[in-house]
């Protein structure tokens, strides 16, 4: 038996909400400097002269791997620092990195930029520990629907911003031509650091939840720690990293699959892709949100995560449909799906592990996610093209459907025994055996 030692009422830190909203925004901006410049990339690469292959680096291992290394130091950090100054630090990065991408003047300049840029997906983890300390944990599940929620506003904000800002450049002398593109990190790059300046003010919440004998104690200790939800938490980490995967891939190709396929100009196919990553990941996130605050704790969380994995299947053919309708419904169905799935995995992680352990497990996950989620999935489609001497389209839905077969044989069904405990697991057991046929059953 594990025991726990919380501080703090269970009604939750004074001005939470206020608190969250912040948080929230500051997460949201960072996700938006990043889809900032993915409509932008075919004006991008004729600029600069870059192919496909290398818009994929600049995309994947270029925004991915600064993160990837620093993620285990950020968890721990995390777990045994101020958690508010490090939450500053990564937002005057991001917006940084936004501002220097529009100062890129080759291929290595844009990989470096796009590098500092891509630190922002690390405030996820500062964020997810701060909600825990802000929050009782019958108030969690909504709580992470909204954080996950601002991840994807952000996200789809990103490109409306692109939309909004590309007409601005012909009034504004700084960049003109076929340099247009890079008045919108610019300026996106600027009002980002402005908005963290409130930052500065918010205090640290107390740690509720710890775990004795973890914590700052050694780095050995929490990996131990860890280890001992291990039957639940290391399955779960390979279903995540292929949604993820699934899920940046998609939101990364989806306007030149648009573009390319149906003639869509990156203005419109930008603020159309901004639509499907807003609502559909909203009517998700919210739904599961409440489903898991009613549900029986992690238990009702896994069973969200399943049920939404088996949602967003047929949302992998969104590329080679004929119709740009129809593309755009089952794209909406994908980034639903994930949405729900992700956030069940997300609500798992904070209701069961203490507050001494959980930076360490985002860093671990951290670096799963951001290798093969971020740095790698971008570039599989065009390497696939290259090999192939296919189209993008054709080799991006291969991808999508093949990751949704990783997940459902990886996502064991000894994970879902292990959360889904007394009455629900009859339940839990049929659910997991019709999502995940070819899994072996270990209750």
């Amino acid at each position: 038996m594990i025991s726990f030692r919380t501080a703090g009422s269970g009604s939750g830190a004074p001005y939470a909400s206020a608190k969250l909203a912040l948080l929230c925004a500051i997460l949201g901006s960072a996700w938006a400097a990043r889809s900032i410049f993915n409509p932008l990339l075919d004006l991008a690469k004729a600029d600069l002269a870059i192919s496909d292959m290398h818009v994929g680096l600049v995309q994947g291992i270029a925004l991915s791997l600064p993160a990837a290394l620093l993620s285990i130091p950020v968890g721990r950090m995390i777990d045994t620092r101020n958690r508010m100054l490090l939450l500053v630090g990564l937002a005057a990065a991001t917006m940084l990195g936004s501002v220097a991408t529009a100062l890129a003047s080759s291929f290595t300049d844009l990989f470096v930029y796009r590098g500092l840029t891509g630190l922002g997906i690390m405030e996820e983890a500062v964020v997810l520990s701060l909600a825990a300390d802000l929050f009782p944990p019958e108030r969690r599940g909504r709580v992470t629907a909204l954080i996950i929620l601002a991840e994807y506003f952000g996200n789809a904000l990103g490109f409306v911003f692109a939309g909004w800002l590309l007409p601005v450049a012909s009034f504004m002398p700084l960049f003109t031509g076929a340099g247009e593109w890079r008045m919108a990190p610019l300026l996106f790059g600027l009002a980002g650091l402005l908005l963290a300046l409130p930052l500065l003010w918010m205090q640290e919440p107390p740690r509720r939840e710890t775990m004795p004998g973890t914590g700052a104690a050694s780095l050995a200790k929490g990996f131990v720690a860890l280890n001992a939800f291990g039957r639940l938490l290391w399955p779960l980490l390979v279903a995540q990293v292929a949604t993820i995967m699934a899920g940046n891939m998609a939101s990364v190709w989806a306007v030149p699959v648009l573009a390319r396929d149906f003639g869509l100009g990156e203005a419109e196919g930008g603020q159309l892709v901004a639509a499907i990553l807003l609502v559909p990941p909203l009517l998700g996130a919210l739904a599961a949100g409440i489903l898991a605050d009613r549900g029986s704790g992690r238990g009702g969380a896994m069973l969200i995560a399943a049920a939404a994995s088996l949602l967003a299947l047929p949302g992998a053919a969104f590329p080679v449909v004929d119709s740009v309708h129809v593309s755009a419904a089952l794209l909406a169905l994908l980034v639903a799906g994930q949405t729900a799935a992700l956030l069940g995995a997300s609500a798992i992680s904070i209701l069961v592990l203490p507050n001494d352990i959980r930076g360490l497990w985002f860093g671990i996950s951290g670096v799963m996610t951001m290798a093969f989620g971020f740095a790698l999935a971008p570039s599989l489609a065009p390497w696939l093209v290259a090999g192939t001497g296919g189209e993008l389209s054709s080799a991006l839905a291969w991808i999508l459907f093949a990751l949704r077969h990783l997940r459902g044989d990886r996502f064991h069904i000894g994970a879902t025994a292990e959360c889904c405990r007394g009455r629900r697991r009859p339940r839990a057991f049929f659910l997991a055996a019709l999502i995940f046929p070819s899994a072996q059953l270990e209750i």
